[in-house]
């Protein structure tokens, strides 16, 4: 995926109140913990109580191309659950450019990893030689394994990539394959992704810079959210049972 000149270091404002800051992992990956709910400002104890949930990926997690930051998938995501969200993203990476950021993860001991990663190794960006498949599915292993360690009951969310067929096909299959071993469900947002409606027009200014008509636009990311939302909802009221 295209890396804006903003890169790395675009600061996200989700919700309503921002409760840390930024942790960089090799200039690559940025860590923010942020509270959501209440009008003005979640009381301490509220907040302690709102379950952890971890956004990890790459350029649509990050927000592109959604005019807001609050316009974000994972931002109306953790809105409507009142959740406690932290974000690791990398506009641009693949499953190995996360690695290095194992022990953030794991010390985030998150309760719910959103794990939305593929789309790079699937096309290979920036190379453009598509990642092994084999070796794909044992990054995403890895991840979860780092989230596992941080806490044994983390329980997991996957998304689709954000490519076309027939080139998504072999990297959704390792996708459910991980996740059916986590007990996991996915989300598949392949018909957001065949929905022009949901990506164009390019030249729109927003919080990432100017879309390119390839990232979700607004009704993209609210799209990607209306699926998601009622997911992980399920999994955050589930009985714990992790695999």
């Amino acid at each position: 995926m295209l890396t804006n000149a903003r890169g790395w270091f675009q600061r996200f404002t989700i919700g309503l109140v921002v409760a840390a800051g930024i942790c960089l992992v090799g200039g690559l990956l940025m860590v923010m913990q942020a509270q959501t709910g209440g009008r003005d400002e979640q009381p301490a104890a509220q907040a302690a109580r709102a379950p952890k949930v971890l956004f990890l990926g790459d350029s649509l997690t990050a927000g592109l191309y959604a005019v807001t930051p609050e316009d974000s998938f994972r931002a109306l995501v953790a809105k409507q659950l009142d959740v406690s969200p932290v974000l690791v993203s990398s506009s641009g990476g693949r499953t190995r450019d996360f690695l290095p950021s194992a022990r953030a993860i794991t010390a985030e001991a998150a309760d719910v990893v959103v794990v939305e990663l593929g789309t790079n190794d699937c096309s290979g960006y920036s190379s453009f030689v598509p990642v092994d498949q084999d070796v794909f599915a044992a990054n995403l292993r890895t991840l979860a394994q780092a989230a596992r360690a941080g806490n044994p009951a983390c329980r997991f969310v996957s998304i689709t990539v954000w490519q076309a067929a027939p080139a998504r096909g072999p990297y959704d299959a390792r996708i459910r394959e991980v996740a059916e071993s986590y007990g996991a469900p996915v989300v598949d947002i392949s018909s957001i992704k065949d929905d022009p409606a949901d990506c164009k027009p390019a030249g729109v200014a927003t919080f990432w810079g100017v879309s390119d008509g390839w990232h979700p636009n607004n009704a993209g990311h609210a799209a990607i959210a209306a699926l998601l939302a009622p997911v992980l909802a399920a999994v955050l009221s589930a009985p714990n049972d992790p695999r």
